[in-house]
């Protein structure tokens, strides 16, 4: 009994490691792709961890960082000290 709870337990985390490299391989569009199509079926479960990854997944869509020239909002601030 010990030994197929074992086998379970480490083939859940097989597949939870392999669901998550995955995820992580993806590129964005990809990802918003796979979210559409489980969205349905995840939301029943977690709503607000649905919206989060789309947010996520979006932000990153931008493009843009937060600390380059683009940014109209970024404060530059110099690497050394002003004297």
């Amino acid at each position: 009994m010990e030994a197929v709870l074992e086998g379970v337990l480490v083939g859940l985390i097989v597949a939870g490691s392999t669901i998550f490299s995955a995820w992580r391989l993806l590129s964005a569009r990809l990802r918003l792709r796979v979210l559409g199509f489980v969205a349905p079926v995840l939301e029943r479960v977690s709503s607000r961890a649905v919206a989060r990854l789309r947010s996520r997944t979006l932000q990153q869509l931008g493009g843009a960082c937060g600390t380059c020239s683009s940014n109209k909002a970024a404060v530059h601030r110099p690497s050394t000290p002003p004297h």
